[in-house]
């Protein structure tokens, strides 16, 4: 055969499907976090809000991907940057907050 390429259409269907897939469990997946009222902020860092009441006002809890549990919270208005411990006492990851 002189010039062209052999294209291993087997091979391309594969991974056709495979993408295919992976993009329908990833939109099921980020339907059923949606659903349960949860915000997705930021994928690519994994930033997640979720609405609540503190001290009477309507805030976001807010967690990022790494945190070992949901310490902050921000009002409606502010993002990520206006970040607040939920409890001044916590120290941070670890049983430390008694």
């Amino acid at each position: 055969m002189m010039g062209g390429v052999l294209v291993p259409y087997s091979k391309l269907a594969e991974k056709a499907y495979g993408a295919a897939n992976l993009a329908e469990v990833m939109k099921s997946n980020l339907e059923k976090i949606l659903s349960t009222g949860c915000l997705i902020k930021d994928l690519d860092v994994g930033l997640l809000d979720f609405p609540a009441i503190v001290d009477n006002q309507e805030v976001y809890l807010c967690w990022k991907l790494g945190e070992d549990r949901i310490r902050y919270y921000h009002r409606q208005d502010e993002g990520y940057s206006g970040r607040k411990p939920l409890d001044p006492r916590d120290l941070g990851p670890g049983p430390h907050l008694q």
